[in-house]
This record gives C-alpha cells, structure tokens and sequence, in this order.
C-alpha cells in the first residue's frame, strides 16, 4: 500500500509489562525522517497494574492499538503483522530504539536495489542510560561478498531484528513466526525469509538495542536448549550448495561453525558442527586428502626442500586430528583417516621410482 510519498511503512512494537522504555520506543518510532508510517503498539496482557496501558492510551491517536492475552512476543508480532497496512514491516521492541533515518535510509536502500528484499544494517548496544556499550558494525566483521549474502550475516549471529526493514508480503508468502518458540523466534523465521528473499546491506547504523536486567531472555528459562535446537535445524536444512557460497566448501562451512560454536553454551549444536565436519574432512580425503589441507601447503615443494611428509604434518593437521579424537565418537573415523593419508603419502610420494 502506498500513501503520499513512498511505500507505507509499519512500525510494530510488542509489549509485555514495558513501562520502563515504551515511551522511548514509541517516540523514536514518531520522530522518523520517514513521514509515511503507521506505528502498532500490542500489549500482551501485561499485568502491571495498568502501567503499559496507561502510556499506550496517552499517543492514541498518533499510534494504533491493540490488546491481547499474553502469549509471549511471536504471538504479539503476529497479531501486529496481521493488522498491518503497509507495504513493509519493521519491528521494534518496546526497549529498543530507532534512530531517525532507520526507515528513510532502508527505504533509499531498496529504491535502488529492488523492493523485493530485505533491508538490515549494524546496531548499537546500549545500557538502561542509553549509554553506549558496543557498536555492532557487520562491515567491520565481514568481506564485502558476504555482506549480502542472504544466509551468512545470520549465521555469524549478526542480524538484528529491530534492524531490518521486511516486505509485508514475505510473511504471507513464508510464513508467521512460530508462537511454540519463546526465544528463538525470529531467527527461524529470518532463515526462512531469507532463503527466499536475500538481503540488502545498510551501512548506517540505525538502531539501539538496550540490554538491562528485565530482558525475557535473562527472565524467561530455556533459552540456551531452545538456541541449542534452533542451531541444529538450520545446520540440518543448510544445502551444500549455501554452504559452499558461503565458505567455499562444506567443510570449511563446518569448521568456520564449529569453532564459532564452541565458544556457546550450544553443545548439541556443537556437537552435531563438529561431526559434520569431520564427515566433511572424510569425505574430502577420499577424494585427496591434500584438499584438506590450507592452501599455502598444498603445493608441497614450493619454496622449500622439506620432504612432503613434513609439509602435511607442519599444516596442523596432527592437532586438529587429536582434536577430533576427543570427541565423543569419532575415534574411529579419525583412525581410518590417519590410515588414509598414510597410504595416499606412501602411494604418491615413498613408492614411486
């Protein structure tokens, strides 16, 4: 739907017992360069003695409203999206703000790029003061050709919800968040979208993400096993086609993953990355096993005189088999890769004339 100039935009803001920062929400959501937007406010069931709603009611009627029994924020957004009249979609917590050019910006982004994407752009961690903790910028953490890469930003944990700008029509065609999930609700569902729509790179910084003590995910139980199973679905659906466009090769796609989640409380997911990788390493081996090794040994008499035995042991591949030996069940597969390379050495290099 389009009203005046440009695409109309709607800012939806769900909230549950939100006294504490609706207003600033609220007004950054107001004090946008874009003048053609709608702002959604859904009050799920908070229980704070009428606080929330009492601010709710004080901007009716610059904002709509509506009321819900609480089902937690995927069931708010829903309702929100479902009620939306514009064009595109953008989502703010009621603890979260805009800067503003958030929308402006994003808007200017898909005027040149197409307008069947979705826009996202860096973030700004602030504290209950609005005081500066972190500035989360993906251009300073990411090569150029990964920046639009429609799944990578998302597998590095860098997407922001707050900070993307969605076509309406995305999750008509894709789908709504999944209301069974408390915590992990936007990423299964930017992973859906995104698979089907890509994205577009803001570089400005548009967005402040407030971290304080009343958070759902430091109030609400469960978000580590949640996180844990949401990170092991999407390695499952991952292609090997989105692997390779990401990292080049299934199994630098498990490696990058695998060490990205070690450093997680997600041990299942770690688990199943690093099974994965060494599967992938297998699989590469059977083939050659040079292929797993870096690049700078792959030539093993290049700029050198040492034998070839000594440039695969020097490309640390010895610790990352010991490595995969403590694993949990892959002795065996570690030991059969070892017999591998030894016979691929003694066949191309030792038995020859």
């Amino acid at each position: 739907m389009t009203i005046g100039r440009g695409p109309l935009v709607s800012v939806v803001i769900p909230v549950h017992n939100g006294a504490n920062f609706l207003s600033k929400a609220i007004d950054s959501a107001r004090n946008q360069t874009y003048e053609n937007i709608e702002i959604i406010v859904v009050n799920d069931g908070s229980s704070d003695n009428g606080a929330t709603n009492a601010i709710i009611e004080s901007y009716i009627p610059q904002i709509r409203s509506f009321n819900k029994l609480n089902g937690g924020v995927a069931s708010a957004l829903n309702l929100g999206i479902r009620e939306a009249s514009g064009s595109f979609v953008s989502w703010l917590s009621h603890d979260d703000e805009y800067l503003p050019r958030k929308i402006q910006s994003q808007i200017d982004m898909l005027t040149t790029r197409g307008m069947k994407s979705v826009v996202y752009s860096g973030y700004r961690l602030v504290n209950s003061k609005s005081r500066t903790i972190e500035t989360i910028d993906p251009a300073a953490l990411m090569a150029p050709r990964q920046l639009e890469d429609p799944l990578y930003p998302l597998m590095r944990r860098l997407i922001h919800g707050c900070s993307l700008l969605i076509p309406r029509e995305a999750f008509l065609e894709v789908g709504m968040f999944d209301e069974s999930l408390v915590h992990t609700q936007d990423y299964a569902l930017w992973f859906e979208i995104f698979r089907a729509y890509g994205l577009v790179y803001d570089p400005n910084i548009l967005t402040l993400s407030r971290l304080h003590k009343n958070q759902s995910s430091k109030t609400i139980p469960g978000q580590v096993a949640e996180s844990d199973a949401l990170w092991v679905g999407i390695l499952r659906k991952l292609t090997v086609d989105e692997m390779t466009r990401m990292s080049g090769s299934e199994f630098e796609f498990y490696r990058e993953m695998s060490r990205l989640l070690s450093l997680t409380p997600y041990r299942k997911a770690y688990a199943y990355a690093s099974l994965s990788e060494a599967t992938a390493w297998k699989r590469l081996i059977d083939e050659d096993p040079t292929a797993a090794f870096p690049k700078q040994f792959r030539s093993p008499n290049r700029g050198s005189n040492r034998s070839p035995l000594s440039y695969i042991i020097s490309a640390h591949t010895v610790k990352s088999f010991v490595h995969v030996l403590r694993r949990k069940g892959m002795k065996e597969t570690t030991r059969l890769i070892l017999i591998q390379i030894n016979q691929y050495i003694k066949r191309r290099y030792l038995e020859r004339d």
